[in-house]
């Protein structure tokens, strides 16, 4: 156990944290992931459109935070932009957007 987690366990929300640092189209995040950040700042259309039609299977409440907004007809058809935020970044200020996958 990290001295961190020893120290604010208490105040953890959510006691089954799982880091997984791996290519978004390899791992199955959709099939799991209550809470999934996409770094798409600089990913093309293809990748994007691939990333989308992934995050439509997540389980309904799941959050997606991601850099770019996403614009397809059946992501947004499936998840709500919950907030856009500025957020400081190692390049400077940079948008944030937090989706959740629609409960109905």
């Amino acid at each position: 156990k990290s001295l961190y987690r020893f120290q604010y366990q208490h105040k953890l929300t959510h006691q089954q944290v799982h880091f997984v640092s791996s290519d978004l189209l390899d791992h199955d995040w959709w099939t799991n992931g209550t809470v999934v950040y996409v770094p798409n700042l600089l990913f093309d259309d293809s990748l994007k459109e691939q990333i989308e039609e992934k995050a439509i299977k997540v389980q309904p409440g799941a959050y997606l935070i991601c850099l770019k907004k996403f614009h397809s007809v059946a992501f947004n058809a499936k998840f709500d932009l919950i907030t856009e935020r500025p957020v400081a970044m190692s390049w400077g200020e940079s948008n944030v957007y937090i989706y959740q996958r629609q409960t109905k």
